[in-house]
């Protein structure tokens, strides 16, 4: 579980749109278990992610550069920028693959 975390982090990593750094910092990787389950979970805690996540990326592709004090300066989407770039980094073909090949690989008998 953990390094399918890992690796649809890094999926989400290039994916996440970047204005300043807090919201690609703010990713966090969490694995549990409860009665034989193991669980993960992969997020951001920036209070805004949520919003980033579900915003339509209008801007997408575009370099746009704001003043600092702009208070849209949030909504800046850096070139790679996707939107549900949390979602698409498990559900992506090339992130599925991988994911598909981790797990193959680590239940083999």
């Amino acid at each position: 579980v953990t390094e399918v975390l890992i690796t649809a982090a890094g999926f989400a990593a290039t994916m996440t749109p970047i204005d300043t750094s807090n919201l690609i910092n703010s990713q966090f990787r969490e694995v549990s278990v409860d009665e034989g389950s193991v669980m993960g979970m992969l997020g951001y805690t920036a209070a805004y992610a949520a919003a980033v996540h579900d915003a339509k990326g209008t801007l997408v592709g575009k370099n746009v550069l704001r003043d600092k004090n702009d208070p849209s300066r949030g909504v800046v989407w850096a070139p790679d920028g996707e939107p549900e770039f949390l979602r698409k980094s498990f559900e992506a073909p090339d992130a599925v693959a991988a994911i598909k090949q981790i797990v193959d690989r680590n239940m083999k008998i």
